[in-house]
């Protein structure tokens, strides 16, 4: 067998290194350059990259002042006998920024599931939410990617299939929606019994 001798096996390694390893102002200039200029780009990726993190965070928050704002001016209205409108004309904004995706996974980290939840809630007065209101706000939760944790947490599934009894017309997009957290729910477990999943998200 042959003999190990560590002490000249590092020897030798350290002098495979050294002969292997350029410094950098051995380099050429033009490579030198062209170093730098990698490094200076990468940094200036990640900081655009975060800037603009920070720039969508933003606009989810400021969505997310504006549906509450929306939802005490609405219940003011309804306590004055005036028309609670103020929801309504939010919906357009809320479908276009929650286009984004990641604008989106904000607004779902920051309670934005509840806050809808709150929107097609009964009213403090007991009104039911409006066909309109309802109408204009289920597709914006069907098209939104919500996990099976986020789910589990809220309490928004019972109040959606309640509304398919409160408005036959809600029906069918009620019945997507369930479908699309049941199959949420059963990737999500090992279990293949559906009602049991679907009582774990209070479906």
């Amino acid at each position: 067998m042959e003999e190990s001798h560590p002490k000249e096996e590092q020897v030798i390694a350290e002098q495979v290194e050294e002969q292997t390893t350029t410094r950098m102002e051995d380099l050429p200039g033009s490579v030198k350059s062209e170093l730098k200029k990698r490094k200076r780009t990468k940094s200036e990726e990640k900081s655009a990259n975060s800037k603009e993190m920070d720039e969508l965070e933003k606009t989810c928050d400021d969505l997310i002042d504006s549906m509450r704002n929306a939802i005490e001016e609405d219940y003011d209205s309804m306590q004055k006998g005036k028309p609670a409108l103020k929801r309504l004309r939010l919906i357009p904004r809320i479908s276009q920024e929650l286009y984004n995706k990641k604008v989106q996974r904000f607004f779902l980290k920051k309670g934005g599931l509840e806050l809808l939840h709150q929107w097609i809630s009964k009213q403090p007065n007991g009104d039911q939410p409006s066909l309109n209101l309802c109408m204009g706000i289920l597709p914006i939760i069907y098209e939104m990617d919500i996990s099976y944790s986020q789910l589990q947490n809220s309490t928004i599934g019972p109040t959606i299939r309640a509304l398919k009894r409160l408005y036959s017309e809600l029906e069918p997009l009620v019945k997507k929606i369930v479908d699309k957290w049941t199959r949420v729910a059963l990737d999500a477990s090992e279990t293949t019994d559906e009602d049991e999943e679907l009582s774990l998200i209070h479906i």
